[in-house]
């Protein structure tokens, strides 16, 4: 039986979180699920101050933000509308043998160590059904990365990012209304912290004191017809790039590091994309380990760093974490255009047909086509298989 925790209208409410303290044997676990309660509160511990005073320079603009976030995985508060009602905490231990905790807060943000899987998890799906049925149609599919020198503020950086973005938008939406072309696009702002400190700015040179940074860059998809001039398409765009982030004072390197194009061909190239290139996947954005020269940090493992006090730069990072949430919030990090939208609405159409024609080869009798038919529609297990949302395939069905 669950275990229940329930609500005493006879004493006072407080939105208490599942543990106050930082356990060691979670830390030390493998179990990934496990891992991101952790790195939840420490998460939470660091954007406090943010939740409760916010750290901006108008005092017009002083509210606290990042609030669901450090509410998340909290044990719920009553609910004031329908009286002292309150969803029951309960924990239930799985075949596996893990630990289920349900009743809980949600924020359900991105930006969430333990919600932020679901909610790439659509985001990813909607990615992948545009790039396959562009790969359906015979189209050229390429994935862009934009690169730039770091800044010390924020909010410069991630502005030049966000603009530039903005610039290469227009200048498809242009070239199609102009020439009547079908070219799709969509960005994604990438954000890594420095595993070093910066001693030289590319504007103010040396210095006087060496700051930590983050590595704000552009990926994204340009996807176009066979019968255009790709090379051309792709050549504007790194033009474009790179004046819109010199207009805003940043400076982009000269060659392939810049700006750069890599050709994806296939489901191999696809899960290149999904699973290393856009940092939407599930783990890998925050698996980054900086081992690398020159590479930074993803949130997930910086966090674990800080948590076992392996950097000397805590309090500098914490602080870096703050800045990097206060210019990041309620902006928006993905973006695409209406012919990529179009794509992944196609390839749902392509997905439905695709599933009715295989109950029909499959079954005989109409009662039983439906019925297969509406489970896969519905992500419902069927005969020890299950049709992905993104996929034109069953898959075997696997706990």
């Amino acid at each position: 039986m669950p275990y229940d925790t329930r609500h005493d209208p006879t004493k006072k409410t407080e939105c208490n979180p599942l543990g106050k303290h930082r356990i060691d044997g979670l830390t030390l676990s493998k179990d990934n699920q496990i891992r991101k309660w952790d790195r939840l509160r420490l998460l939470q511990n660091i954007l406090t101050p943010l939740a409760k005073n916010s750290t901006a320079s108008s005092q017009a603009d002083k509210k606290p933000i990042m609030k669901a976030l450090t509410k998340c995985g909290k044990f719920i508060i009553p609910d004031h509308i329908h009286g002292n009602n309150i969803h029951n905490v309960r924990f239930e231990k799985t075949e596996s043998g893990r630990l289920k905790v349900y009743g809980t807060i949600r924020c359900k943000s991105i930006d969430c160590p333990v919600c932020g899987d679901h909610a790439k998890s659509d985001r990813i799906a909607k990615i992948s059904k545009a790039v396959q049925q562009a790969l359906l149609d015979g189209m050229n599919v390429y994935l862009i990365t934009g690169t730039k020198a770091p800044e010390i503020d924020q909010n410069l950086s991630k502005k030049q990012v966000r603009s530039a973005q903005k610039k290469m938008k227009k200048l498809i939406r242009n070239h199609n209304d102009y020439h009547g072309t079908e070219i799709a696009i969509f960005t994604n702002i990438e954000t890594t912290f420095s595993s070093k400190k910066m001693y030289t700015h590319h504007l103010e040179g040396k210095l006087a004191k060496p700051s930590l940074y983050t590595h704000d860059h552009s990926h994204g998809l340009v996807i176009v017809p066979r019968n255009l001039d790709d090379k051309s398409i792709l050549k504007k765009l790194s033009q474009c790039w790179s004046k819109a982030i010199a207009v805003n004072k940043g400076f982009v390197f000269q060659n392939n590091i810049g700006f750069r194009y890599d050709t994806i061909t296939g489901e191999k190239g696809l899960a290149k994309y999904l699973a290393k290139s856009m940092s939407l996947e599930i783990s890998q954005g925050n698996e980054k380990s900086g081992f690398k020269q020159g590479s930074g940090y993803g949130l997930g493992v910086l966090l674990d760093n800080i948590g076992n006090n392996t950097t000397p730069w805590k309090d500098e990072y914490e602080e870096l974490i703050r800045n990097h949430y206060t210019s990041q919030y309620r902006k928006g990090r993905m973006s695409s255009n209406k012919e990529f939208d179009e794509l992944a609405m196609r390839f749902d159409e392509t997905r439905k047909m695709q599933i009715s024609k295989f109950c029909n080869e499959l079954y005989q009798s109409q009662v039983d086509r439906a019925y297969a038919y509406i489970m896969w529609m519905s992500g419902e297990v069927h005969l020890g298989m299950i049709w992905e949302n993104h996929s034109l395939e069953p898959e075997p069905h696997t706990e």
